[in-house]
């Protein structure tokens, strides 16, 4: 399993398989086999995709094998 405790309650930029674009979002918990985001522009992202969205507050779950790539601060 990856160590993504570090990346808790931090504001990334995410690119996954399902959208065109990257977008700004926070992650909020983790798991063994992704990670929970928050907020930022990922709910837009998915709705440009197609994937229904109708809640105003949304965590999102990511497997990591769907994260193409992920950029998050250096600390």
């Amino acid at each position: 399993m990856l160590d993504t405790k570090h990346l808790r309650n931090k504001t990334v930029i995410l690119k996954i398989v399902a959208t065109s674009k990257a977008a700004s979002t926070t992650v909020v918990s983790e798991d063994s086999d992704g990670l929970w985001f928050s907020g930022g522009g990922l709910v837009g992202a998915l709705a440009d995709a197609g994937t229904p969205t109708g809640m105003k507050s949304a965590a999102i779950f990511v497997p990591f094998a769907q994260i193409q790539w992920l950029i998050a601060e250096n600390e």
